[in-house]
């Protein structure tokens, strides 16, 4: 999209106290007078922390700090973070644009202390810099502190308060508050304390500024509070509340960081300016605020990697702005949204220039998300009117959630919406809580919604438990950490890798069950943990290395092998003997395993770079690395055409040819060069290997964990097997390299030469067409329905065949025709009965018409045919003229006797309701066995005939 704004280098502001010069003055407060370290903000995206979808605090990239899991940066910290709220706990979406302080992106200004300094210094820090370089009126300032709690048995913060008095405060401005107000938790477990927070008075009302937590106390699984050995202060202040207290406006979004939003959108859509209205009657004035603040939010998640088609949510707001535009403003749905970003990129692309550096990708990203949602809509319109036709109480629901329709069909017939149902229609459908309680209200029916929290609770606690139990259990016990740098090492000579096949190490720990044990017996499996390992751990999308553990007194096959923590954990099936704990060992590597797994992981990083430059906006969702191929899963509304699949084979097989070098360097996350292309969404840890492809790094860098060739010639050749769709915008490869993608190579050639001597065939004097139905069946088998051959191969013999196939069907048919009315008019010769039945038989691959033998006879009289066709089927077909159809003689009660003589089902074909006609189809057995079954069937059915039609006789003369 073309834009008629030009991004400026960056945004300045009239105002004394600008956004910008705010948050900068805040950093630098603490800087350069209080010797904290800069740290920048995390990405939104939450690290290793499944129970959050986005960055929610300030808190959230200190986590591990707090918990003790991890070393701080720095004793003092200071940072401007990037949170966004759009549900759980602190759910602030659907008070946006109704109010002036709620939002979906807002920035957390926080300063830390990591058991360094504590509550006199924190105090006096914040009343420095809000009365002195934020020049607050002092009178205008209230504080609160923890005032105590007899159930915890925790005293009042006198101290905090005292120090408040110390500063100059007066007893007026300092208000105590119990455990909700003044109390600050993590979660149910974890890190807590007394917190103290800072109001200002505007206009009589108390404004929240500033919130300090004094982090002193750990609460354990048991409920209790104990004291910590260190002791931690973590605060935190929102930047958009105190720009609106500095630049004295009324609300927020009347700040510098919305009015530029407002601007836009007017210019843009040529409605009235925003007039900063409130109330159920400013739909114009909400619609601004909302469409300013997803923008804002919209563009920070996008920045940081994340996109519409992993994360619900943010694709809720994405449409949510589509739906403003084009209802209230009259817009194109994607007309406004663009020009939002860019405004969001100018306001704060210096502070945070992600923003900068990936807006082209936002502005695409927009553009495909507007397709997709327009198709959505048009695809669902009809399904979901039929749904509100049905139960008009739905239109109060959001019908734009792809989950949402199959949640209707589960709820509408229950009585309750029990925890188990709410959790399954959260987890498989993804509907939320919200939604949840709109379809019970809908249908007026309860909801159990502290089960179904219960259950979120649970699955979180569940998942926390689980990541780090044997890292706990093996720590809590001395194990020493495993040393795997050596997975790495190999030579590489006369085009030849050498691995270190065989590593001496010793065994530390077995585990079975989740229990450190001593020793584990044959036919048995547990977990060992050595001092040492050359093994790879799965990991980046690789599979593990495989290959054996053998000791003095036990072998077992190593199957796989995984890292938790410090640790790595090789999965291992013993085979003979004994495993004990302790006892020397000795690692044996397979060597073969390692090196497919080697060409399948580089093959998938030239693959990559491929789609890049085909491509534009594609990403990475995830790969999967074997020894026998490669599958790699990406996002694109497209479909993946013969030439595209040829363009991509072509330029990875250019690159094999080019024998570019394959180097790894070892670096900090920070220091990775900016054409380094990371996974959206994926987290790195702190030091990173960079896989470099091609000199000067122009062909491929992408930080990978994985182990990869030295050079670009040993993956030997490249093929695509398959593609598959998984969903709208989502594509997977599946590929192979090395002399696997050599042998299917030439499998496609031999392939190829199958079908054209096959077309030859079709042209000589020895065709015959039954034969060659056979071959195109054996064919379609053989390459189709396993990935033998390469793709492209495979699209063009299915395009060959599908010729072929179309003559030979003719020449089949023409022949069941040729057959069955050559046998047609021999019995209509030689029959003179008041019915005609019999059976007919074909080696032709194509069915007989049985239809078309009724036809050839008398349509006064009853006819019933079976068939024994060459494509494996036996068929009749019953029928009974209209005049002479009773309750005892009709085409249904006619065909009863031959469906029980193959216990069969049969029915009346499509539009004919009175019995005149009646069919039939089973699978046929063996050729001798069908033909005694279909002699028998022939004489119930005559049998049948004559006894109802004189039967008939006898009543008509009575």
């Amino acid at each position: 999209m073309k834009f008629p704004y030009v991004l400026r280098g960056s945004f300045s502001s009239t105002r004394k106290y600008s956004s910008f010069n705010v948050r900068k003055t805040f950093v630098e407060h603490f800087v350069n007078k209080h010797d904290h370290q800069f740290i920048k903000s995390s990405s939104v995206l939450p690290r290793a922390d499944p129970s959050l979808s986005f960055v929610n605090a300030g808190m959230n990239q200190f986590k591990s700090v707090l918990l003790g899991t991890e070393e701080p940066a720095a004793p003092r910290v200071v940072n401007s973070q990037k949170c966004i709220r759009v549900g759980g706990k602190h759910n602030d979406l659907d008070a946006v644009g109704r109010d002036g302080t709620h939002h979906t992106f807002f920035e957390m200004l926080g300063n830390w202390s990591f058991a360094d300094y504590f509550k006199e210094d924190a105090c006096k820090m914040a009343w420095d810099l809000l009365t002195g370089p934020y020049n607050l009126d002092k009178e205008k300032l209230v504080v609160t502190y923890f005032g105590g709690d007899q159930r915890s048995n925790l005293k009042a913060d006198q101290d905090c308060a005292d120090i408040w008095r110390s500063i100059g405060l007066k007893s007026r401005q300092i208000i105590p508050n119990g455990m909700s107000e003044n109390f600050w938790e993590m979660g149910p477990v974890g890190p807590c304390g007394p917190c103290t927070e800072i109001y200002y008075n505007k206009g009589g009302k108390l404004m929240e500024l500033w919130n300090l937590v004094f982090v002193e106390y750990e609460r354990k699984e048991d409920g209790l509070l104990y004291l910590l050995p260190k002791k931690h202060v973590d605060t935190g202040m929102g930047l958009e509340r105190l720009s609106r207290v500095l630049q004295k406006v009324d609300c927020n979004y009347d700040t510098d960081l919305f009015q530029p939003l407002f601007e836009i959108t007017q210019k843009v859509s040529g409605k009235d300016k925003y007039s900063s209205s409130f109330g159920e009657e400013a739909i114009l004035d909400t619609a601004y605020r909302i469409l300013a603040d997803h923008s804002r939010a919209i563009s920070i998640a996008m920045a940081d990697g994340i996109f519409p088609d992993q994360n619900y949510k943010l694709r809720k707001l994405v449409r949510k702005c589509f739906a403003l535009s084009i209802n209230v403003f009259q817009m194109n749905g994607n007309e406004i949204l663009p020009h939002l970003v860019l405004k969001v990129t100018e306001i704060l692309g210096e502070t945070y220039p992600e923003l900068r550096a990936n807006l082209n990708r936002t502005v695409e990203t927009l553009d495909q998300e507007y397709l997709l949602y327009l198709k959505m809509q048009s695809q669902a319109k009809s399904k979901w009117e039929a749904l509100v036709e049905q139960f008009p109480v739905l239109e109060a629901l959001p019908d734009d959630h792809p989950g949402l329709e199959q949640a209707v069909l589960q709820v509408k017939d229950c009585k309750e919406i029990s925890a188990e149902l709410a959790f399954h229609l959260h987890t498989s459908l993804g509907v939320d809580k919200e939604l949840i309680e709109g379809l019970a209200k809908c249908f007026n029916i309860p909801v159990d919604l502290e089960g179904y929290q219960a259950n979120v609770d649970n699955q979180k606690k569940g998942s926390r438990a689980t990541v780090g139990a044997e890292e706990k259990l093996l720590s809590e016990n001395s194990v020493p950490p495993t040393g795997d740098d050596s997975k790495y090492y190999w030579e590489y000579k006369n085009g030849h890798y050498i691995f270190p096949e065989h590593m001496d190490c010793k065994m530390l720990a077995l585990i079975q069950n989740k229990t450190l044990v001593n020793s584990v017996k044959a036919g048995s499996e547990c977990d060992v943990v050595t001092d040492h390992t050359h093994f790879y751990h799965e990991a980046g999308g690789q599979v593990s290395d495989v290959g054996r553990l053998c000791s003095a007194k036990g072998t077992a096959d190593i199957v796989d092998v995984q890292k938790h923590g410090k640790y790595v954990l090789h999965k291992v099936k013993v085979l003979e003997g004994v495993l004990r704990q302790g006892d020397p060992s000795k690692l044996s590597l397979d060597c073969k395993h390692r090196l497919l797994c080697m060409q399948h992981h580089s093959a998938t990083h030239l693959l990559y770079s491929a789609l890049r430059k085909l491509i534009p906006n594609t990403y990475q969702r995830s790969c999967h690395v074997t020894q026998s191929y490669l599958t790699f899963d990406f996002t694109t509304p497209f479909s993946l055409k013969d030439e595209h699949v040829e363009t991509i084979e072509e330029f990875v097989n250019e690159q094999i040819e080019l024998a570019l070098p394959i180097k790894r360097r070892v670096m900090s996350l920070q220091d990775l060069p900016e054409n380094a292309v990371k996974r959206p969404g994926e987290h790195y840890p702190d030091i990173v290997s960079l896989i470099t492809m091609g000199k000067e790094e122009q062909v491929s860098s992408e930080p990978c964990c994985g182990t990869h060739c030295n050079n670009t010639s040993d993956l030997l050749k490249f093929c695509i097997l398959s593609t598959k769709s998984f969903g709208t915008g989502v594509r997977s490869v599946r590929a192979t390299a090395g002399n696997l993608a050599l042998t299917i190579l030439q499998a496609g050639k031999e392939a190829e030469q199958e079908v054209l001597s096959l077309q030859s065939y079709l042209d000589s004097p020895e065709y015959d067409s039954f034969k060659a139905s056979k071959e195109i069946k054996r064919m379609r088998a053989k390459f189709f329905e396993h990935d033998q051959i390469p793709l492209v191969v495979k699209r063009r013999l299915e395009s060959w065949l599908k010729k072929i196939d179309k003559k030979v069907t003719q020449d089949n048919k023409n022949i069941s025709r040729d057959i069955l009315e050559k046998q047609v008019k021999e019995l209509l010769q030689h029959s003179d009965m008041m019915f005609v039945v019999s059976a007919f038989y074909s080696d032709s691959p194509e069915p007989l018409s049985l239809l078309r033998a009724q036809q050839m006879c008398s349509a006064e009289k009853p006819s019933l045919f079976i068939s024994r066709d060459g494509d494996g089927c036996i068929r009749g077909r019953s029928y009974v003229p209209d005049i002479m159809l009773s309750e005892g003689f009709n085409a249904e009660t006619w065909m009863q006797p031959v469906l029980n003589v193959f216990q069969a089902v049969g029915s009346p074909p499509k539009g004919k309701e009175n019995k005149s006609v009646w069919m039939m189809k089973v699978k046929s057995g063996e050729e001798l066995e069908d033909k005694k079954l279909v002699t028998k069937a022939v004489l119930e059915a005559e049998n049948y005939a004559r006894a109802s039609l004189l039967l008939s006789t006898l009543k008509r003369k009575q």
